[in-house]
């Protein structure tokens, strides 16, 4: 069952998992910005009422890396999310908690890093580039790809994994990937600020090998895939 209709919730829809006996929970808070308490209690209570229907089976749950990010641990969804994944380990027998990255995925929501880029490109909007920030990217075709993997292995019972890339890459760099993809220039202004954090996926890394993810050039070649042409 999969529970959401936003990126995630339609790429899982298309692909060939077996999730008969799986609840894919995709339907949490999309803006990493929000601040609506009613947001967060559509999803806690939409939680809640899949523990109730569902407590025996296993659910797959989509959480932030965000708060291993010191700048925005604070912050209402980072704490939403983090509040969350302990309902999950305290009602739930079996489960997984998907710690993700910002993801590479074309959809209608422009709340997101990538697409929130790319509809300021295309309407000439300025952008502004925080020189020291790096972010980490990851193409929902890959965390599809990732978690089926997992499933399929009976990877990580009842836990938390980080899926995520190997390394960061420049904010200035992903806006122009993105200027050469679309052929338009961004209109940027330049702050120096901005920071990073390191997401481990040590644990992980093996599955990247064994389902072959080239992360060479994999930045430029994901949002090509996602938002050429």
């Amino acid at each position: 069952m999969i529970i959401g209709n936003g990126l995630i919730a339609k790429a899982f829809s298309i692909s060939r998992i077996d999730i008969s006996d799986i609840v894919i929970f995709a339907s949490g808070v999309s803006k990493s910005t929000e601040k609506d308490k009613y947001e967060f209690q559509r999803e806690v209570k939409l939680l809640e009422d899949v523990g109730r229907k569902y407590r025996n089976s296993k659910i797959i749950y989509f959480s932030t890396s965000s708060q291993y990010d010191k700048d925005k641990i604070d912050t209402a969804y980072v704490q939403h999310k983090i509040k969350m994944e302990k309902y999950i380990k305290n009602n739930f027998k079996d489960f997984l908690i998907v710690r993700l990255p910002q993801i590479i995925g074309h959809s209608t929501n422009n709340n997101t890093l990538i697409n929130n880029f790319v509809f300021k490109i295309q309407n000439d909007q300025e952008i502004e580039i925080y020189m020291k920030a790096k972010r980490n990217l990851l193409s929902i075709t890959d965390i599809v790809r990732i978690v089926a993997y997992i499933i399929n292995h009976n990877l990580y019972p009842s836990q938390e994994v980080n899926i995520a890339n190997i390394q960061n890459t420049s904010i200035l760099e992903i806006v122009e990937t993105l200027e050469k993809i679309l052929s338009k220039k961004a209109i940027k202004k330049y702050l120096d600020k901005g920071s990073e954090y390191h997401i481990d996926t040590t644990e992980i890394e093996t599955i990247y090998k064994e389902i072959k993810i080239d992360f060479s050039d994999y930045v430029y070649n994901s949002l090509y895939k996602e938002y050429g042409n």
